[in-house]
């Protein structure tokens, strides 16, 4: 039952990872230390960064509101 609960939660992390890739407005998620867990490209361009996994690996902490000020 715990494989199947972590396939289920998994598909769902796809399809919405799937869904936020195609909007046309910047998605981006923050954990609570504001540590960027996830950007779409929209995210992405609009920050100026070059990838979702570049920005990630750089640790860089600050609000959202900074970035996209």
């Amino acid at each position: 039952d715990l494989k199947l609960a972590q396939e289920k939660v998994s598909q769902s992390h796809l399809q919405l990872k799937t869904i936020f890739d195609h909007l046309p407005e910047a998605v981006l998620v923050q954990d609570t230390d504001f540590n960027v867990v996830y950007a779409n490209p929209k995210a992405v361009s609009v920050a100026g960064m070059n990838s979702a996994e570049e920005w990630m690996a750089k640790k860089a902490i600050m609000s959202h509101f900074d970035y996209f000020r």
